[in-house]
């Protein structure tokens, strides 16, 4: 409200936005608040604003300065991961992201996997989630709001693979030994992912079928 006079004269007002002005407006009683808002359209930035009143007799006066910031472009996200077909089943899902202008949201910054939103660590500029999962697909959407309510999205996929077991380990009887009629085989099983696994003993024609599941590394 620069619109004020001592000697109560009828002013006119300037407004002054960057580069940009209003001109002379029309005279009004003073002590009126006046508004202005066929700024043209900024690009984004940092502007300084200010008004210069004159009464009737030409005599003028500037208001102090303020400043605004014009933010209309999303924020950046970059360097999501993982993409495609990973093995880990503790795989750190993160990306990175920024804004130049107005700033990230981080209150408002957010990660869903498969449709449901997780506990994700947000930090200045990037979101990360280290949970360990089953093999199978995945769809992963981070967003990023920022301070002038600019939202970007980034949606990716990535598929933990199954690894086979590795290959297992014969332990008894050696090769070539001489055995009873009845004897006992042994062998140590193992997996790259630390899964349980089945053996089956092959013995000729023989076969044991699949026994029970053991811890990964077991006898």
């Amino acid at each position: 409200n620069p619109d004020d006079d001592p000697d109560l004269d009828n002013l006119q007002v300037y407004f002054e936005v960057g580069g940009y002005n209003s001109g002379w407006l029309t005279a009004v009683a003073s002590g009126s608040p006046v508004t202005w808002s066929r700024v043209p359209d900024l690009p984004d930035g940092t502007y300084s604003w200010r008004v210069q009143a004159k009464d009737t007799y030409g005599a003028t006066a500037w208001s102090a300065s303020r400043t605004i910031n014009k933010d209309i472009v999303k924020p950046t996200i970059s360097g999501p991961t993982p993409t495609g077909n990973i093995t880990s089943r503790q795989p750190l899902i993160s990306a990175a992201y920024s804004d130049t202008l107005s700033g990230i949201k981080l209150s408002s910054v957010q990660m869903t996997l498969n449709g449901s939103l997780v506990a994700a660590t947000v930090s200045a500029n990037s979101i990360s989630y280290n949970p360990i999962l089953a093999p199978g697909d995945y769809n992963v959407v981070v967003t990023v709001p920022d301070i002038a309510g600019n939202t970007q999205t980034a949606n990716w996929s990535f598929t933990i693979v199954n690894q086979a077991p590795s290959a297992p380990t014969l332990n008894s009887p050696a090769n070539n030994a001489l055995v009873t009629s009845n004897p006992t085989f042994s062998a140590t099983v193992s997996d790259p992912d630390l899964d349980t696994v089945q053996a089956y003993f092959e013995v000729g024609g023989y076969n044991s079928g699949w026994l029970t599941a053991v811890a990964s590394g077991s006898t």
